[in-house]
């Protein structure tokens, strides 16, 4: 319960850390924002299923296992 703040990925409620990320690619800046959390705790997501944190609306865009174990992930997000 000390693992972030509470969001709601397709339909389920988590626990996650937020990280809006500044990002550039191709000299162009601008963020990422993404959720990093355990992955047990969303092992359905997919790309493209709804992300609700902090009254925002995200889609998932991409879904990075995170190293050295996998256990956690981190989740690409797209506001809409």
């Amino acid at each position: 319960s000390d693992f972030g703040e509470t969001v709601t990925v397709d339909g389920d409620t988590v626990t996650a850390i937020f990280d809006g990320g500044y990002a550039e690619t191709l000299d162009a800046a601008g963020t990422s924002p993404s959720l990093f959390l355990i992955r047990a705790d969303v092992s359905t997501v997919a790309v493209g299923d709804p992300v609700v944190r902090a009254g925002v609306n995200y889609t998932v865009r991409n879904i990075l296992p995170e190293p050295p174990d996998e256990k956690l992930v981190r989740l690409v997000l797209e506001q809409q």
